[in-house]
């Protein structure tokens, strides 16, 4: 029987690991590995790694921001509970993989998204301590450009959002502050547990409509 694990103080228990490397030529650096353990019955996990003592700070304090909200739940069962998309640089993209081990999240971009440049790469890899990254979950529509997104595909783009507001009666200049018609349109229609548009959030489109 799988025993169920509890984020429960003390734990997560951090720790930072120092160690000399022989590099090629000779030459020895000074390389920081950053471990958690989650539990007194499990083993120290490492999480990240840095030659850059004082990034190392920084990267522990951001682990430990997130790592009850995200880096635990895909420890647990990274292809079960990873974002199925995520936001950086402005611009959002499908999750393909993603690495607590590493600190990473790899994506593609979504079919259709208006907003990518001419010549922008298809598959990405971020570093999620060194960018600022948005995670969104199964379930979280976003609002992004005047395109509607969803669990890492594009549901309307600008036209056919104007064409769906007009067609329910949804001021289109109202998304990111009174978007109740389209809410509920979303409920009726998907699986939407979120509605996130600019700065506007609602954790629970299931009360529309």
């Amino acid at each position: 029987m799988e025993e169920e694990i509890k984020l429960e103080r003390p734990y997560p228990l951090f720790k930072v690991v120092q160690e000399d490397i022989l590099d090629r030529r000779g030459k020895t650096s000074v390389y920081y590995s950053i471990y958690v353990k989650v539990a007194e019955n499990l083993d120290w996990v490492i999480l990240y790694g840095t030659f850059s003592r004082p990034w190392s700070e920084i990267a522990l304090e951001r682990l430990r921001e997130i790592f009850d909200t995200h880096i635990f739940k895909w420890m647990i069962d990274e292809d079960k509970n990873a974002p199925t998309m995520f936001m950086v640089n402005d611009q959002l993209y499908k999750t393909t993989y993603v690495f607590p081990h590493q600190s990473c999240i790899c994506g593609l971009n979504i079919k259709g998204n208006e907003r990518y440049a001419e010549f922008s790469v298809d598959s990405i890899k971020y570093d999620y301590l060194h960018s600022l990254v948005t995670f969104y979950y199964k379930g979280d529509c976003v609002v992004k450009a005047n395109q509607v997104f969803l669990d890492g595909e594009l549901l309307y783009n600008s036209t056919q959002l104007k064409e769906l507001c007009d067609e329910i009666g949804q001021d289109f200049h109202m998304l990111d502050s009174n978007p109740d018609k389209l809410m509920s349109y979303l409920n009726n229609n998907y699986d939407v547990r979120t509605y996130t548009c600019e700065f506007y959030t609602c954790y629970n489109v299931k009360n529309c409509g």
